[in-house]
């Protein structure tokens, strides 16, 4: 299927025009969703980090027992964390240089 000069003019007004506002939107998503991801850890987790204990299975920092299924939900959230933390700040920070490129 070939676009017509017509429907590719339209298709082209629609990637690059408004392209400031489209690329601070998806700044801000992203950033969004990495502050989504660290707020649910430091919500859910306060007690956070878990260690292995003498007299029991895992324990916080304030010395409080958790459960094998407890440490895994936070290890898990820390290996997000640390996945997405870095690609979000690369990411909104390429798209913020894009933004200041003139159009």
């Amino acid at each position: 299927m070939q676009l017509g000069k017509g429907k590719m003019k339209s298709v082209q007004d629609w990637l690059f025009k408004g392209r400031h506002f489209k690329l601070q939107a998806l700044s801000f998503a992203i950033v969004a969703c990495c502050l989504a991801v660290f707020f649910y850890g430091l919500i859910t987790y306060p007690d956070a980090p878990y260690k292995p204990c003498v007299d029991g299975p895992y324990c916080g920092k304030t010395g409080k027992h958790h459960s094998y299924e407890t440490y895994r939900d936070w290890n898990r959230w820390e290996g997000v964390l640390i996945a997405c933390w870095p690609f979000g700040l690369l990411a909104a920070f390429g798209l913020n240089r894009l933004r200041k490129q003139p159009a």
